[in-house]
């Protein structure tokens, strides 16, 4: 058994060693990745919507192309699923409603390619508007049909071809920025390489949906898809609160004899006291470090929990947060208009005045209020401030 024990820890030793020179090698090489400045972001955003509108324009009337959809369609449909999940515009109407409608126009679609009546390419111009299919769905219907060689096709390579350069300098100037928000994750039982990987996703994620239009910098946008990524991660994975209960039995155990010695012992020490091998030993204080208290700061200098990091009551949208950038550098000189509450309330929820950000539960505590509360006042503030703001003072 203690063979055995030997082995794994071996075993694991090797594979963590092996992850820690991997995750060395990328950082060196992301290390001296330029930012891009606010110009660069907003032309290779342009970029990319000119390629997304080539390649539909290309896609719109290709019959391979809406054989594709019609099969993606009637597979949907058959399984008794949403087929509004096919369009990006699902998320401005009721799934159910806007199912509805993109049925009725795959139905005529299906009917416009099988009888192919006079004007039939421009009426399949119109349904594909109107259908308006995912990126991702029209990406992969290039990838798939590589091979063909007509004209629209080849127009439809070349716009997937500049998409994909374009996002991937965008994603490849802003690796760093998912390190430096994975790094607030460390600790919480996953691998930092996982969270870094994890964290990438969602930094594609805030790629694709970034609108250079906005007036908002980059980085302001992506940190929420980030963060999101590698809550996910965290809350996906049992290590975080949950050890297995004979783990948690040697534990306790070894923290009450740990505890009660007047020195910081060895492992040695430890072993014989608990009539465990030093192996053992060595692993119940890895996992001790790797069980992480909901209630406890995960950094010394740093007053938000576990609870707070991966609690979804206070989470805000990514309007929401730009809205509250937006308010953090702009509303200092009006600060004066509010009452001493709601400028206390301001100022610890966005930082401002050297005051370090506080989550709402922690600014309720602090002042004897509820959640809720606190996030009324915080509202209503806001509110005066821009029924007293003048577009002088705030652009």
């Amino acid at each position: 058994m203690e063979m055995f024990e030997t082995r794994q820890s071996t075993a694991r030793g090797s594979y963590e060693e092996a992850e820690e020179k991997l995750l060395d090698r990328y950082l060196a090489e992301i290390r001296h990745t330029a930012i891009l400045t606010r110009e660069e972001e907003v032309e290779l955003g342009r970029a990319m919507a000119r390629a997304e509108v080539a390649l539909r324009d290309a896609l719109a009337a290709s019959r391979s192309s809406w054989r594709s959809l019609l099969v993606r369609w009637e597979t949907i449909r058959g399984a008794g699923q949403l087929t509004s999940t096919l369009t990006k515009s699902r998320i401005e109407a009721g799934g159910d409603q806007l199912s509805v409608q993109i049925d009725t126009l795959f139905l005529e679609a299906a009917d416009l390619l099988e009888k192919r009546p006079a004007g039939y390419a421009r009426r399949l111009r119109e349904l594909f508007s109107g259908i308006h299919p995912r990126l991702d769905l029209l990406l992969q219907f290039v990838d798939d049909f590589d091979g063909e060689h007509t004209s629209k096709f080849r127009k439809a390579k070349a716009a997937r071809d500049d998409y994909r350069s374009a996002r991937g300098r965008f994603v490849r100037h802003n690796l760093r920025l998912t390190v430096s928000v994975a790094k607030r994750f460390r600790g919480m039982g996953v691998s930092f390489l996982d969270l870094i990987q994890e964290g990438n996703l969602g930094l594609m994620r805030a790629v694709e949906k970034f609108d250079p239009e906005a007036g908002f910098r980059f980085s302001t946008y992506a940190v929420w898809w980030v963060r999101q990524s590698c809550v996910r991660a965290v809350q996906n994975t049992g290590r975080t609160v949950r050890l297995p209960t004979s783990i948690h039995e040697k534990l306790v155990r070894l923290r009450r004899v740990r505890g009660s010695m007047e020195e910081d012992p060895s492992h040695q020490e430890l072993a014989e006291a608990l009539n465990l091998s030093e192996t053992e030993v060595t692993s119940l204080l890895r996992a001790d470090r790797r069980a992480v208290s909901l209630d406890e700061p995960i950094e010394p200098n740093d007053p938000l929990t576990l609870v707070d990091r991966l609690s979804d009551a206070d989470e805000e949208s990514v309007e929401e947060q730009l809205d509250r950038h937006a308010a953090q550098t702009r509303i200092l000189p009006l600060l004066a208009k509010l009452t001493r509450r709601e400028r206390e309330i301001l100022s610890w929820r966005f930082g401002l005045d050297g005051k370090p950000e506080m989550t709402l539960q922690q600014i309720g505590e602090k002042l004897g209020l509820s959640r809720e509360r606190v996030r009324q006042i915080e509202s209503e503030a806001l509110d005066k401030l821009k029924d007293a703001a003048q577009p002088s003072t705030l652009h």
